[in-house]
Order: structure tokens, then sequence, then C-alpha cells
């Protein structure tokens, strides 16, 4: 059962995507209400978590070389804490290097004061360790420069001068916080034995709590047996093996780290591993044994969002604004992902280490830099949880690690995963029984193969048939399948035909799940933005996204900011709820969409096929907001009731 576009053409041609407070926290006085940011991260359908925290890391707070003129990560890190409160967050959780500087640099204690300052005037509750800024770099690192800022105990106890405690741990909602000085590991120093006993008293005592770590340096960088002397970015053996193992003994749910200025998403056994962004700059690579100068994208900075629930913890990049919005405005940005019944956005990303890094040219007089092992990818995993994503198709040799790791970062980020299988009913029972529950569903491209997933997976409902094309749906259907993959050709058509392909066979095969991969799809977030609206609540999964690994797409810009696809699929996650009611129409050149929810809420979208028209939208939208695909802001509804509607949708929304 082949499709015209072949599996490999199309994986070739569509572009993939990429948690008793006993410590002793910084506490925020109350805010000025005018110093709320302009932008908001909307929650309204999000279901109540038990609690809700923020990751940060790497804050860098520095003075100008006078050691007073302002510096530019002051601003960034401002603007890190107003989008925190303005999330919810209820305490928040720093990795360290909240200073620039090093220990003896003359700026050091004026960056300290400045720390400080800006710790307690926090709203919330901010619990803090040190990174190697603080306190000094870890024992391997032999180089002159950082030999001579190698951690020393004056250096940590002038920093438990500052600010309190370099360990903490405390518990909240069922979760237990254990915070650690990373920079204490293989120093010998006397502190670093207490910690071990500490953190294996505190551990020993967490029963059936959710047991989440925090650190600066991140455990390993590329996997477990990275090198560590040497290596900037990771904790050295043998504290590494120990570490691990308590980790893998104690069910750790996951551990945080910063220090890389990048997101990398690892696993150890079922514990998750995130190193967070800094919330100030990115950082070149050419720390790792092996590989070359990495420039990361300034864009990318940010922090984590986690909620915490009975049964989960689920945690969300929040990327740091690089630009300011007009006055008033305010942006509908969501970050509840998954747990909205209706979000159908679906990807694929490759397992982490699937791309090899590019060989740096070598500068004159100088030997080529090896090009060493193959680099992480792990943006795309972030990425995709997000931005709303529910389901991620996962590229790469199903038999190898890196594969498994890819599949379990992609659930404990709260993704279904699907596993597509090679037309081989002899390894389906092997994989099946190898991948576990990891795999949400699984994929098979012909009839032999897939009466042996059946059976292997106990039944149909995670067995998903395709992709074909539409021409050859009838041999997919044959199989009685409840999920189906079709292949949908998009060049050169718009987001509203490839909807309305969708809503055809959506309609005349109601007892099917269908899985709409678009292949050559549209790349203008205009487009997406009417494949969104109109595909949304049909009970289908759409996988549009042509963006590299390294990006988001045409949900996001390169600043970081929701495009208007993004607006449309976020509005209508956020607003509606169960039951839903879908209505639409025409009324000369105006096009309209209207989604009803629960409680009185609602989404109507509004487009004309020709000029721009001037819409009177009547008292029954009184107390509405407007969001405007065009320019991405959004407004109360004007007193007179009246919008101007061009060919982008206008979206009119009840909260």
């Amino acid at each position: 059962m082949n499709s015209p576009v072949s599996r490999r053409g199309f994986l070739q041609r569509s572009s993939v995507v990429a948690a008793s407070l006993a410590g002793a926290p910084w506490v925020a006085p109350a805010a000025d209400a005018s110093a709320a940011p302009r932008r908001a991260l909307d929650f309204a359908a999000v279901r109540k978590p038990l609690a809700t925290f923020a990751v940060i890391t790497d804050t860098h707070y520095a003075v100008g070389a006078d050691g007073r003129a302002p510096h530019p990560y002051l601003a960034r890190a401002t603007e890190t804490m107003a989008e925190m409160q303005a999330a919810g967050a209820e305490f928040a959780l720093h990795l360290g290097d909240l200073v620039n500087s090093f220990p003896g640099d003359p700026r050091f204690a004026a960056e300290v004061r400045l720390a400080r300052a800006q710790l307690a005037a926090s709203r919330m509750p901010i619990y803090a360790v040190p990174g190697n800024h603080d306190v000094g770099q870890k024992p391997s690192l032999v180089s002159p420069g950082h030999a001579a800022q190698r951690v020393r105990q004056e250096w940590v106890d002038g920093y438990l001068q500052q600010f309190r405690a370099d360990y903490q741990a405390f518990d909240r909602a069922g979760c237990r916080v254990i915070l650690l000085n990373a920079m204490l590991f293989n120093t010998s120093l006397p502190r670093e034995q207490q910690q071990w006993d500490r953190l294996r008293a505190d551990l020993d005592g967490a029963a059936d709590l959710k047991v989440v770590l925090g650190l600066h340096v991140p455990v390993f960088w590329h996997r477990p047996d990275d090198a560590g002397p040497g290596n900037y970015d990771v904790i050295d053996e043998p504290v590494r093996g120990k570490l691990l193992e308590l980790i893998l003994k104690h069910k750790v749910r996951i551990v945080f780290s910063g220090h890389a200025h990048r997101p990398i998403v690892n696993t150890y056994g079922n514990s998750l591993l995130l190193t967070a962004p800094s919330t100030t700059f990115g950082r070149t690579f050419g720390f790792y044994p092996g590989v070359p100068d990495i420039v990361t994208d300034p864009a990318k900075r940010g922090w984590l969002l986690v909620r915490v629930y009975e049964d989960d913890l689920i945690v969300n990049r929040v990327r740091t604004r690089a630009s300011e919005l007009p006055e008033g405005a305010k942006v509908l940005v969501t970050r509840q992902s998954f747990e909205n019944a209706r979000c159908h956005l679906a990807t694929m990303f490759p397992a982490p280490r699937g791309v090899a890094p590019q060989q740096a040219p070598p500068a004159e007089g100088k030997p080529a830099v090896p090009a060493g092992p193959a680099r992480r990818m792990d943006d795309a995993t972030l990425a995709a949880a997000d931005l709303g994503v529910r389901y991620v198709r996962v590229i790469g040799a199903i038999n190898t690690p890196d594969y498994a790791q890819a599949l379990l970062a992609a659930a404990r980020l709260g993704q279904r995963t699907v596993t597509s299988l090679p037309p081989e009913p002899k390894i389906v029972a092997d994989a099946v029984r190898a991948l576990g529950k990891v795999t949400g569903l699984i994929e098979t491209s012909d009839a032999e193969t897939f009466a042996a997933a059946v059976k292997a997976a106990g039944g149909k409902s995670r067995v998903m048939v395709g992709p074909v094309s539409p021409e050859r749906l009838g041999e997919a259907l044959a199989l009685d399948s409840i999920w189906v993959s079709v292949l949908l050709e998009g060049k050169g058509k718009t987001g509203l035909e490839l909807a309305q392909q969708a809503l055809a066979l959506r309609n005349a095969h109601p007892k099917r799940v269908f899985w709409f991969d678009i292949a050559n799809g549209p790349t203008d977030p205009a487009e997406l933005a009417h494949l969104f609206l109109l595909t949304y609540g049909l009970g289908v999964v759409v996988n549009p996204l042509p963006a590299a690994v390294a990006g988001s797409g045409a949900l996001l810009d390169r600043g970081g900011d929701p495009t208007p696809a993004h607006l449309a699929l976020r509005t209508l996650a956020s607003v509606l709820g169960e039951p839903m009611k879908r209505t639409d129409g025409t009324q000369g050149a105006l096009n309209r969409f209207w989604f009803a929810g629960a409680g009185g809420r609602f989404v109507e979208a509004l487009w004309t096929d020709g000029p721009p028209m001037r819409v009177a939208l009547g008292e029954g939208r009184a107390g509405a907001t407007l969001v405007d695909l065009t320019t991405g802001l959004a407004w109360s509804l004007p007193a007179d009731g009246q919008v101007v509607v061009g060919k982008l949708p206008t979206l009119v929304c009840k909260l």
C-alpha cells in the first residue's frame, strides 16, 4: 500500500520540528501594579494545578565597567521576573550564576548587591543555589584562567553570608524539591560531604512524593559517559555516577539544571533531565570536547514554567520576548499545551543526536577542528510542548538508545509519541515490547505489519495505518483501522483548500480518527491560521509544521513572538471548553466561523474574500476581546462595536 509520495520522500521534503517550606527564599514585597507587563500568558482553559512554579537560571546580574552604569542583562532579567508573575508562578527556583563576574573581580561586590536587591524585589519567594560565577569553577578546569577562578571555601562562605543557603529542600503540593550546590562536587571540601549526607536523608524521607532536583551544572550534556575533566558543561566523575545512582534509586521525576544557556533534554531511567535556557543570553559552544563553536540564537533565552498535578508535572519553556509591544496591547499566548482535549497539532522531530555537527573551517595557520560527536538537537522537543503539540512522530532507528530516549522525553513532556515501524512484521513484537508504554501510537505501512502490530499491542486503538495518499485511502480503510494517516500534498494550495480537503474526508468517514500530514504545505502564518481555524474541532490531528529543527516555524517568528497561526490556535485552545458547537456561513463577501464553548465563551472568526470591509458586531459581543492576526495584538471591543475585517481572519472572543 504505497502512496504516490513515498515516506522517505515525504520526510525529505517536509522540514521537521523541531516542580513545608524550609529553605531561605527571597520573599517579595508587594509590587506596583503599574509595573505589570503588557503581555499576558492566558491560562483561562487550563485545569487548575496544585501548584505552579518557575525555573530560571543564569541571570548574570551585571554592572557597567564603572560599577554603576546599567547593564543590558538587568533589563532582560527584570522582564523575566515580570513574565513569571504574569504566569501565576507561586515561587521560583534560581539555578545559579546570579551574577556575571567572578569572586575577586572588582565588580563582583556591586553585582552581588544588585542580585540581592532584585531577588528581594520579586513578588514571589525565590530559592537560589550558586553557579560557577557565584562561588568559582569546578576543580577539573585547569586552564590558567579557570584555575585562578577555581571554587574556594572562602567564596562559598561569602555566598552563604550574602544569600543564606546553598542547599535547600522543601515540600510543596506532593513534590519534594531539593536544590544542590553543584560547585562543591569533587572538591573534597567539608561542605561537600555534608551536602551528600543531607541529600541522602532528604531522598530517603521523600516516600511517595514526586522528587524534583535542581542544580547549576547539567549531570551530563551528551550522554551519561560524557568526558568530564576539562569539560566546562558537565559534572565530573565520580560524583556523576553517584548522583545518577541516587536519581535512579529514588525515581527522581525531574532534574533541572542551568549553565549551558540553551535547552537540553535528556532522560536517565524514567527521569527527565532538563537544562533551562538563560534569561539573558545564549552562548557559543566551544567548551564541549570535540565540538566546534556553535552560536546560539539570542531569541532562545527564556525560562521554564512547571505546573504540579496529582498525577504529573507539566513543564513548558517560555520564550522571553525580543521586542516591545505598543502600550495597551495584550497578546494571547497560552502554554497549557496538550491538556486541552481539542489541541490537535502534531509534528515530527528526530532523535536528539540525529544531526552531525559541521566541521569548522580551520583558522589560518591552525589545524582543522574535528567534527566530534553528533550535536544535540533538543530545541524541537521543548518547542513542540511549548506550542501545544500533542502528537509527535519521532524519526530515527527504533533499535537505538537515542530513539528510546527521545520517545521517553517527549512522553515526559506530555506528548503522545508515534513509532513508525518498517514493513517487517517479524520485528513488531520485539519493538512493542522494548518500547513498552512510552509509545502512544504505532504506525504501520502495510496490512501484514498492521496485523502483527494489532496483535502485539493488544488491539487496534494504538495502531495507525499510513501515511497514504487520498487516492489510496481505500486500502487503509479496508484494514478496519481506527487511526489513519493521510498525506496531503500542499503545494500550491491555500490553508482554506487543505482544510476543505480534510473536512471532506472526515465527513465521509466519521468513525475514523484522521492524522493529516501535509507535504510541501503553506509556510505563510496567515494560511496556517486559516488551516487551524477550519480544522479545529473536527476530531482530526494535523501536522502542517514546516519548520527546521532549530526553530518553531510559522508558529513563532525569529524573535520568539507568536505569529498569526499561533494566535489562532492558542486562542481556540484557551477559550473553548466542552461541549463545543461549530457553525459557519457567509454574508456576501464576509465569511464567518463561530465556535461556541461552555459558560458563554466563544470564538468568532471573520474574514473576507475581497477588499477589507467594516463589520458591525452588535451588542451580543459586548465585553469581547478582538485578536487582530495581522498585528498579533488584542484589544477590548471598541465602543461602537465595529471592526474592519480583511482577508486574514479577525478573531472576536469572550474569555
